[in-house]
Order: structure tokens, then C-alpha cells, then sequence
């Protein structure tokens, strides 16, 4: 049922109730002897009555309120112009007003061709009994019960106000259809805007928040929602809901209103805030919170500017690489060519301690390069669990330590199998370069929706907390003999395949390195 169409009829029952009952109550009560037009407004009214018991029983029921409507709006037509032959005759009667109750709600509450249709109706009824009246075909009553008889001498000026009276019906059905049409319109585009902006609303990323100027939270795009561990409900004060530093950063924008937007760390997590006050003919009236998580948007800034970062040590370190390559052969070869003279102890010690270290320093020189230049990557379709196998399996070997395969899920990627596997490689060894006789290293491959995770965890030493951001830097290494670049070229090459890698340590508790790749499709 439209309960829009079921409100204006309600309307309409309660309006002409009290109208009907008035103005007939007021005939009846004012004519003192009893006639028989009295007799008729008597049963009129309790015909009124009983028709509105009747509507307010049968309303809850229909299926249909528009044609219910229209036929009680020309039930009371028929009434109206009945009731009129009970005082003076319809042209002359007070109770033909009642006509426009009729035409103005048609007008107002249909606002097309119907409101037109019943004002036709009300003309036609209007007119033709007039016209029986007049000619005394139709008998009418005066309100005292007698009966009016109309003179030729009354033609014009009756037909004329007949004239005049149809010419308003049309005059009002046309005046109160178009601006109640203007309004319905009107209405309708304030909806459409309303849905539009309230969709919009809806549909924001971002936790707005509206305050009033009292800090009581009126609306908000996420009621219902959690925002720091702490539901979104509509009467809540701010300070009830917002962490101790956005407090203080509304605050301080309240008393010196300059700087609106700032970014957080709360809970791990990065957010945009963003305030703005609300004013109505410039004056305060609240202000409005925009809370954005941008925690993803900070990790691509940060692995961007990491890419970037490499790709310029990269740059510059290739160059200085390769002019370090050529004279460091030339060297390397001269110091082994002096191998053929005959040395005592002393200098065979210090001619083997030159040679380890100008291998060393070539070593050092080649790794760079691979970690600069590296080789185009050839993808393809492997299975993850395949690749970790292989290099567990090697590494056990040659170490004898206990690393093992905590859980193995099939996982297939598309990759460039010998980079991904120096990268396994290199993790394995750092892992049980960390871990004393008794340690254990733990591998965990896991497939998930659109990605692989594979887990390296031993329970080694640890890294220090304020080492762990710098681990993946070129040449940064705390090992005795490290280059500082088994890292870095994992990172490479895992972000070279579509990847990422992160880390987590504790101190005295161990290391655990994660890897994401993407499944193949």
C-alpha cells in the first residue's frame, strides 16, 4: 500500500468530518421549528458519520488508496449537491461552497487530469440542476422547509452566477494544480539531490563525522560501525570517541584555525584527518571529521621511494663498479702471477693474505653488479612448494641444522625460478647462520585467494628494534665479513617478480621473514 497516498487521505477523512459536521450542524441547529428540511440535515449527519467509521475501518485494508480516494470525493459531490436542494436550491445554497473543499483537495492531493475530471463533474452537476431549479422542473427546500419557486424575471441573474461559479471551479482547480505540480516537482528534484548526495555519502572511503557545536556527533556516513575499537553512534561526544592526539589536533584548530589536514600513526596504522567547520549565515553551527586510512597508500609511497632509492644506488654504484672492475682483473692477475717467484714463510704469508683480499674485494665488486644490473627475469609457472623443497633439502645438507617444513600448501606462481630461488637460498642461510645447535628454522608456505605467503622463522638472536628498518639497505651488515648486499638483492629480486618481503624480530626471541607472491593465473 502507498502509505504517502493512505497519510493525504487520512487527511482528507479528518478535514471533511469536521467541515461537513460544522456546516451542517450549523443548519440544522439554527432552523428552531422541525421541518422537513431539518429532518434531512439531521440524517445527513449521522450518514456523514457513519460513512467516516467506515473509511477509518476499511482504509488499513485497501489495495488500491487512489481509487478509494476518488470515489469518496465523488460520493461527496452527489452529497453536496443533494443537501443544496435542502437549502435554496444548489445555485443558491451556502452548502455549493463545499464544492471547492472537493476541488481544492482533488487539486492539491492529485494534481492532474483527475482534479480536472472532478471539477468537470462538479460543472455538469452544478449546471444542469440549476437549470431544473430555475425552470421549476426539480423542486428545492429553503432551509425552513418551504418550497422556493423561481420567477422568469430570475433567469438571467441565476444563469449568470451559474456562468460566474463554473468559470471559478476551473479558475481553482487550475491555480491550486500548478503550484501544487511547481511543488511536487520541486520535491522531487530536492529528492533526486538528496539520494544523489546521500549515496555519495554512503559511498565515501573515508569515516566522516558531524558534530554539532555542542561536540555531540549528529551524522556520520559509518553509524553502527567501529572506529578505534569504539562503535559510531549518533549523540556520542567526541572526546568519547576520537584518540587523545586527534583531540588535541581539533583543539588546536579550534583556537587557531589554520591548519585543517594532518597525518597520525594510531594502532600501527596511518590516517588523514581532516577538519572543517559548518556555518550558517556565518555562524558556528558544528564542524565535520574526515578520518581516511591511508596505511596501503604509505606502503606503495614507501616501496616506491625503496625502488627509487635502489634504482639511484644502482645507477651510480654500476659506474663506479665497472671502472673498479678493469684495474681490479689487472691487479688480480698481476698478484697471482707473482705466485711463480719463491717466496720465504714470512712472504708467502703476506702474499697469500693480498691475494684472499683482492678475491674478496672482486667478489664484492661482482655482487654489486648483480645486485645493480641484474638479469632480465624469465617467468615461469612454477610450484612454489617445489622451489622451498629443493633449497631446504640442500641447505639441511650441507649444514646439518634442523630446518624443517612446518606446512606446505601446492602453490603455483609465475616466476623467475632461479631468482626466487637465490632469494629462498640466501634467506635459509641467514636464518641458520642465526640459530646455535639447538635452533630451528621453520618454513610455512600458505595459499590464499590471490596470493602465496611463505614464512621463514628461526629462533635465533634477533634483530635489534632500531636495525630492523635498515636490514634491506645496501652494504648494511653487522656480519664480521658481510658485504651488506644479501639482503638488498633479495628484496630485488622478490619485488622483480611481482612480490614484496617483510620482516619481524625480537631480540632474544628470532627472526621471522615473510614473502608475498602473486598466484598465477
Amino acid at each position: 500500500m502507498d502509505n504517502y497516498k493512505l497519510k493525504n487521505f487520512n487527511i482528507y477523512l479528518f478535514i471533511r468530518i469536521f467541515i461537513f459536521n460544522f456546516v451542517i450542524g450549523y443548519l440544522y441547529y439554527i432552523n428552531l421549528s422541525l421541518n422537513y428540511s431539518k429532518n434531512i440535515f439531521f440524517i445527513s449527519i449521522i450518514i456523514i458519520n457513519i460513512i467516516f467509521i467506515i473509511n477509518l475501518l476499511v482504509k488499513e485494508f485497501l489495495q488500491n488508496v487512489k481509487s478509494f480516494f476518488i470515489f469518496n470525493l465523488i460520493l461527496d459531490v452527489i452529497f453536496i449537491t443533494v443537501l443544496t436542494f435542502f437549502d435554496g436550491g444548489i445555485f443558491q445554497s451556502s452548502l455549493s461552497l463545499l464544492y471547492y473543499l472537493v476541488i481544492i483537495t482533488s487539486s492539491y492531493f492529485f494534481y492532474d487530469k483527475i482534479s480536472i475530471i472532478i471539477t468537470t463533474f462538479i460543472s455538469f452537476m452544478y449546471l444542469i440542476f440549476s437549470f431544473l431549479i430555475v425552470n421549476n422542473i426539480i423542486i428545492a427546500y429553503d432551509i425552513f422547509g418551504n418550497i422556493v419557486n423561481y420567477s422568469s424575471a430570475d433567469y438571467g441573474f441565476s444563469y449568470m452566477k451559474v456562468f460566474i461559479n463554473i468559470v471559478l471551479f476551473y479558475v481553482t482547480v487550475f491555480i491550486i494544480s500548478n503550484i501544487r505540480f511547481s511543488s511536487y516537482l520541486k520535491d522531487q528534484k530536492i529528492k533526486k539531490q538528496k539520494i544523489l548526495i546521500e549515496d555519495i555519502y554512503k559511498n565515501i572511503q573515508a569515516f566522516l563525522l558531524v558534530f554539532n557545536n555542542e561536540g555531540l556527533l549528529t551524522n556520520s556516513n559509518q553509524i553502527g560501525k567501529s572506529l578505534f575499537n569504539k562503535n559510531i553512534e549518533k549523540n556520542l561526544y567526541y572526546k568519547n570517541i576520537l584518540p587523545e592526539k586527534i583531540i588535541e589536533f581539533i583543539e588546536d584548530y579550534k583556537l587557531n584555525n589554520i591548519k585543517n589536514t594532518s597525518v597520525f600513526e594510531i594502532n600501527d596504522q596511518f590516517y588523514e584527518i581532516s577538519i572543517n567547520n559548518i556555518k550558517k549565515d556565518n555562524e558556528y553551527i558544528g564542524f565535520i571529521i574526515s578520518i581516511k586510512d591511508i596505511t596501503k597508500k604509505r606502503e606503495i609511497e614507501n616501496k616506491i621511494q625503496e625502488i627509487d632509492k635502489l634504482a639511484y644506488v644502482g645507477k651510480v654504484g654500476a659506474n663506479i663498479a665497472h671502472e673498479l672492475r678493469n684495474p681490479m682483473a689487472s691487479l688480480y692477475g698481476s698478484i697471482q702471477l707473482l705466485n711463480e717467484q719463491n717466496f720465504d714463510e714470512k712472504d708467502k704469508k703476506l702474499y697469500n693474505l693480498v691475494l684472499n683480499e683482492a678475491d674478496r674485494l672482486n667478489k664484492i665488486i661482482q655482487n654489486f653488479l648483480d645486485f645493480t644490473e641484474g638479469k632480465e627475469a624469465q617467468f615461469v609457472k612454477v610450484n612454489l612448494a617445489d622451489i622451498i623443497e629443493k633449497n631446504v633439502e640442500m641447505v639441511k645438507m650441507l649444514t646439518n641444522k634442523n630446518i624443517l617444513i612446518a606446512k606446505k600448501e601446492d602453490c603455483y606462481v609465475k616466476i623467475d625460478e632461479i631468482l626466487i630461488s637465490q632469494a629462498i637460498n640466501n634467506l635459509l642461510w641467514n636464518a641458520v647462520e642465526e640459530i646455535n645447535s639447538n635452533g630451528k628454522v621453520s618454513i610455512e608456505i600458505q595459499k590464499f585467494a590471490e596470493k602465496c605467503k611463505i614464512n621463514i622463522v628461526d629462533n635465533g638472536k634477533g634483530i635489534p628494534e632500531n636495525e630492523i628498518n635498515k636490514i634491506f639497505n645496501p652494504f648494511y651488515s653487522k656480519k664480521d665479513k658481510g658485504m651488506g648486499l644479501g639482503l638488498s638483492i633479495v628484496k630485488k629480486n622478490i619485488l622483480n617478480n611481482g612480490g614484496d618481503i617483510s620482516v619481524a624480530s625480537k631480540e632474544g626471541v628470532g627472526t621471522k621473514f615473510t614473502i608475498t607472491l602473486p598466484i598465477a593465473d
